[in-house]
């Protein structure tokens, strides 16, 4: 169970939490309404998750995937999207993950956003390394252009099939 900073396992026969894992330091806030849904998707021993809240144009926290062991909480690795796109998109410190990341295979498929200073709402698909969390492609998606997006539809998941991503976002991809 993702509660945004903190990741907790709970057995499903006993209903005991078996172990609880913080993801991030600092104090929650007020959230008002979050848009993404914060899952796990969990393969291979590792759990999968974003850590903070999606809110419309920012994501509460560092806005990092993160990986941790399955059995024990014990966090394996830690990408910050904006770190490790670098140079490869311009504004890339204000990417941010959302939605459920998906394990596919060695990799991990999880969405992302930035919002420019020209308030251009753009969408990414990003491939990180299930093994090390590091960038393996960034393709971006689509973009629109200053409009509000906290009344649209709820940030989404994507679909992988067959080695093809299948993506639908509120910005119209």
């Amino acid at each position: 169970v993702n509660e945004g900073h903190v990741v907790r396992a709970i057995d499903r026969l006993s209903r005991r939490e078996r172990w609880r894992a913080s993801l991030e330091d600092g104090e929650v806030g007020n959230l008002g309404a979050v848009g993404d849904p914060t899952l796990v998707a969990v393969a291979d021993g590792l759990a999968v998750t974003v850590a903070g809240h999606a809110i419309g144009t920012v994501r509460t926290g560092a806005g990092r995937v993160v990986a941790l062991d399955a059995d024990d909480g014990s966090i394996r690795w830690r990408t910050r999207l904006a770190d490790a796109a670098g140079d490869t998109i311009g504004e890339a410190m204000d990417l941010f993950p959302y939605g459920t990341p998906v394990i596919a295979g060695d990799s991990v498929i999880v969405l992302a956003r930035r919002v420019t200073n020209r308030l251009e709402s753009v969408d990414y698909l990003a491939c990180l390394s299930l093994e090390d969390g590091s960038l393996r492609w960034l393709s971006r998606l689509g973009s629109s252009g200053g409009i509000r997006l906290g009344g649209m539809r709820p940030f989404s998941i994507p679909l992988v099939e067959g080695g093809r991503a299948i993506v639908s976002s509120s910005v119209g991809v």
